[in-house]
């Protein structure tokens, strides 16, 4: 009898946990992406963080998903006198009491794309602001050819099991998935694997969860406000508007307060 209880509370147990699992259709993931940038020698640490780190979160089902990075996509740095080359003081039109009050603003901007993609359409829409322009590519989802592996860790809470391949630029990917939510996808471009991934490293950055959430069913619509443009033409807007801005700042010397 007291054999029959133990193996009642184990089932009951079991079904608590994975009744969950099964029944959620739909998740939410925060993920922190970290950049490998390296920075020249005198940048801030401000900066630095800025550029390294994005907090991104994934809502994504068996078919569609959305993946946002969050945050502001400048930050303007104030620089003082000392950082601004001795050549560029002697230009300015400035006596030697004003020079001391010089300022420098030095903006850094994340050119970052949120990612609608449609896996039953075989389809990803990549949107990206250029100024105060918002614009998309479309393409067919790349499909990796991954190599799972032996090695298991766990990630958020979840185990999982680690694969590796390589991308349609040749860069080495390795990716951590957990197969206890049955989605074939990921943050940002990855997915086609039998779990959901959870953790992304390339030798540009690592992108791993930090917080899942099971979500009712959503309705996930492509945005309407933006124009569709070429690949080729969206790479040109992009070189046109990091030259803007480096031309910017150049120009943006000027007597502080």
């Amino acid at each position: 009898m007291n054999n029959i209880k133990c193996i009642c509370f184990f089932i009951f147990y079991f079904l608590l946990g994975v009744i969950p699992l099964l029944r959620a259709q739909s998740v939410r993931v925060e993920y922190l992406e970290v950049s490998k940038r390296e920075f020249k020698p005198g940048t801030s640490q401000a900066a630095m963080d800025f550029m390294r780190f994005t907090q991104t979160v994934l809502t994504t089902d068996a078919e569609l998903s959305w993946y946002e990075a969050l945050g502001e996509k400048s930050f303007i740095e104030t620089l003082d006198v000392k950082t601004i080359k001795p050549e560029l003081l002697q230009q300015l039109p400035l006596k030697d009491m004003e020079q001391a009050n010089v300022r420098s603003s030095k903006i850094w901007t994340k050119n970052r794309a949120n990612e609608y993609k449609s896996l039953i359409a075989n389809q990803t829409t990549s949107y990206m602001y250029i100024g105060h322009q918002k614009f998309h590519i479309e393409s067919p989802i790349y499909t990796y050819d991954w190599k799972i592996t032996a090695d298991t860790a766990t990630i958020a809470g979840m185990r999982c099991k680690k694969a590796q391949t390589t991308s349609k630029n040749g860069i080495a990917v390795e990716a951590w998935f957990t197969d206890d939510i049955p989605i074939a996808n990921g943050p940002d471009m990855y997915h086609g694997l039998p779990g959901l991934i959870l953790r992304v490293e390339t030798p540009q950055r690592i992108i791993s969860a930090q917080k899942i959430t099971f979500i009712d069913a959503f309705d996930i619509k492509k945005p309407a406000d933006s124009e569709l443009i070429p690949q080729e033409k969206l790479m040109e807007k992009l070189m046109q508007a990091s030259e803007m801005e480096r031309n910017a700042r150049g120009k943006q010397v000027k007597p502080g307060n």
